[in-house]
């Protein structure tokens, strides 16, 4: 099954809204100014989907909070004073918690759990950003536990 058909279906059945998609433009002068390729999966979920709304936690931020989780300051070249370089905000958790994807090097395209007090990170056992929320979505149906969705 196309992972967005499922979201989208899952997301119907559950009744839960998102912000309406980002036009694809806003998203390229994004990809543009910061000087990176987001995971094609994030970028359909963005565009088809929605730019935030429900999701883990308190839901999925919208794109221009991508520097939510960065602790220090951010430049035009995606340089981020931030041990976790390479990644966007997705999701804050609560506390000092966050949900970050990565948008660069081997890992791109997965889930990290950050903790900005103790800086340690944790990845999902979910491979994609849409495995990743569409295993929220069915946790959601089933009624299971969601306190720490996305940790091992």
């Amino acid at each position: 099954m196309d992972k967005i058909k499922g979201i989208k279906e899952k997301l119907k059945k559950l009744e839960l809204k998102l912000n309406p998609p980002l036009p694809k433009e806003e998203l390229a002068f994004f990809e543009k100014y910061l000087k990176v390729k987001l995971p094609d999966e994030y970028k359909q979920f963005l565009t088809e989907v929605g730019n935030g709304g429900a999701g883990p936690f308190y839901g999925i931020l919208p794109l221009d909070m991508w520097a939510d989780a960065v602790d220090g300051p951010v430049s035009d070249d995606f340089e981020l004073a931030d041990p976790y370089m390479g990644t966007i905000t997705i999701c804050d958790q609560g506390c000092t918690y966050y949900s970050l994807l990565v948008v660069t090097g081997k890992d791109r395209g997965k889930i990290v759990n950050y903790d900005m007090q103790s800086r340690e990170a944790h990845f999902s056992q979910y491979e994609s950003f849409s495995g990743w929320y569409l295993a929220w979505l069915d946790k959601v149906l089933k009624k299971e536990k969601i306190e720490w969705f996305g940790y091992k």
